[in-house]
């Protein structure tokens, strides 16, 4: 990507055969009255050849880019979480492909190929960390990336025949000082070229700017061959930004800008966007985001975030109404600079695509790849109103359950099951309602509509506070529990180990509550 010099006459030529021959396929399409629509966003009707090539490069190349920043996106997220580089790039290419997918169903995500074969999909993405940064569109390995180290993300699209791209240094976690230098440098050197983004600027004057920004800091024994290209037909048009170039910046020029640093073995930074010029100025069609907060999973302000800011947690429905709500206050209370968000849903995250830190969900804690820790250990038991113990008929034994509306979850087997182990055989189960949450079976027994079974962690809250009882010690053990998973990579940041350690001391202070109350729930 780097070094690549043409002259601007052949250049010029070149665009212009390039333009013919979209001219005249978008000239034919229009006369056969197909290209409603086929252009990515550019509208017009059929017998209207007022639409310039010009018009359909920059149309185009801005749908190129709508998918491009989201498999950037897709590439950082999956990162923070712990992905390796084909993971993550392979994340990032589902991203882009569930965008065209469901968005832009008309749209040919494909290059212009050869005469042996045409190019199936042109949303590619490369992830590059440790010695392959150094190789640019290297092949992504399993290597996971270290804390502490910087990594390379590529994301490059061709789709009905236009391109972008946009690229970024990512950091994991506080990185050494030469790379900080490195990447401070470079963000410094685009933001005083970017004034120089405009027409009537010469080429060349961008590239030359920018060696002598990068020899006032240091740099004059690394410099670039060049600090762009041209792109919109193909990735690397023959135009390069750099020394040689005799043309001036005009509207509808569009380059990729990316004045980089790079020391071989030591530190490389790697920051492209694709860029209109415009009758303005310019325009980035690639989404410009604060390098050290958005771009660097880490830095300085993000080193700060691991132990304070946002901490997104994923859980059931039924565990986020009966035993994580009522305890809000207490975490709020003790850690103030944790904003912490909770997202009930039956869905199981999938830590690598989606923006969850931690969740507890219900089952037998098999999760390969992530790390988990138990949260209870759970029984299976009567429960009622306390109104129900004080009045007639009474609850003398496990039988006079049957006296009473059974309430059900989803099927009437967990009573047979309880009834049987507790020596009652034969029993007629076909009373009392039946319900799919075991949130709402617990809020019927409390408001005293029947007898419940409940689980352990689900039924504490209520029976610590009073609202239930146990009217007999008979229980069924349960093979699965809730469980606390996040990623691996990420187990041991600050937030995430304080939720957990919260969410352990909570579980442990019901098990003394409900010793105290005779409940005595086991645990292993």
């Amino acid at each position: 990507m780097r070094g690549i010099r043409n002259h601007s006459h052949r250049a010029h030529l070149e665009f212009r055969h390039l333009a013919d021959r979209i001219e005249r396929r978008v000239g034919q399409a229009v006369r056969r009255g197909v290209a409603q629509d086929a252009l990515f966003g550019v509208g017009f009707t059929a017998g209207t050849q007022s639409l310039t090539v010009k018009n359909v490069i920059i149309q185009n190349t801005k749908g190129r880019c709508l998918f491009a920043d989201s498999g950037m996106d897709a590439a950082i997220k999956a990162l923070a979480r712990g992905a390796n580089e084909r993971e993550a790039s392979i994340t990032s290419m589902h991203e882009m492909n569930q965008c065209w997918a469901t968005t832009y169903l008309d749209v040919e995500v494909c290059g212009f190929g050869s005469l042996q074969g045409g190019q199936q999909n042109g949303l590619e993405a490369w992830v590059l960390s440790g010695p392959h940064k150094f190789y640019s569109c290297d092949n992504p390995t399993a290597r996971k990336p270290e804390r502490g180290e910087t990594v390379s993300v590529f994301v490059w699209t061709a789709a009905n025949g236009m391109t972008a791209e946009v690229e970024r240094t990512v950091c994991m976690g506080q990185v050494a000082e030469v790379e900080r230098k490195a990447i401070g440098a470079v963000l410094e050197i685009r933001a005083a070229v970017d004034a120089l983004l405009k027409p009537g600027t010469p080429v060349k004057h961008l590239y030359e700017t920018t060696c002598n920004a990068l020899e006032a800091r240091g740099y004059g024994t690394y410099l670039p061959g060049r600090i762009g290209h041209a792109i919109g037909l193909g990735h690397h048009e023959p135009v390069s930004v750099d020394a040689s170039s005799q043309l001036l910046l005009e509207p509808g020029m569009m380059i990729t800008f990316e004045p980089n640093i790079e020391i071989l073995g030591v530190c490389a930074t790697q920051f492209c966007d694709t860029v209109l010029i415009t009758e303005a100025g310019r325009e980035y069609l690639t989404v410009l985001r604060d390098a050290l907060d958005r771009i660097a999973v880490g830095t300085d302000r993000l080193i700060q975030r691991q132990t304070s800011g946002v901490l997104t947690v994923s859980t059931s429905p039924d565990f986020a109404a009966k035993w994580l709500v009522n305890r809000l206050g207490r975490f709020a209370e003790a850690h103030p600079s944790i904003d912490l968000r909770i997202s009930a849903t039956l869905h199981h995250v999938d830590f690598a695509r989606e923006d969850v830190d931690l969740a507890v969900r219900h089952g037998d804690g098999g999760w390969p790849g992530l790390e988990v820790a138990r949260l209870s250990t759970e029984q299976l038991f009567a429960v009622c109103s306390p109104k129900l113990l004080e009045g007639r008929p009474r609850i003398s034994k496990p039988s006079d359950v049957l006296k009473f509306p059974l309430l059900h979850l989803d099927d009437r087997k967990d009573w047979a099951k309880w009834l049987e182990a507790a020596g009652v055989a034969d029993a007629e189960l076909s009373h009392g309602p039946v319900l799919n949450r075991a949130s709402m079976v617990i809020d019927a027994a409390v408001d005293g509509q029947g007898i419940a079974l409940a689980r352990t962690t689900l039924a504490a809250w209520d029976l610590i506070n009073g609202r239930l009882v146990r009217p007999f010690t008979e229980a069924l053990r349960l093979s699965k529990t809730y469980w606390i998973i996040c990623p691996k990579a990420t187990s041991m940041l600050p937030k995430i180990v304080t939720f957990r350690d919260w969410l352990l001391a909570e579980a442990a202070r019901d098990v003394r509550h409900l010793q105290k109350l005779g409940s005595k729930p086991s645990r292993d």
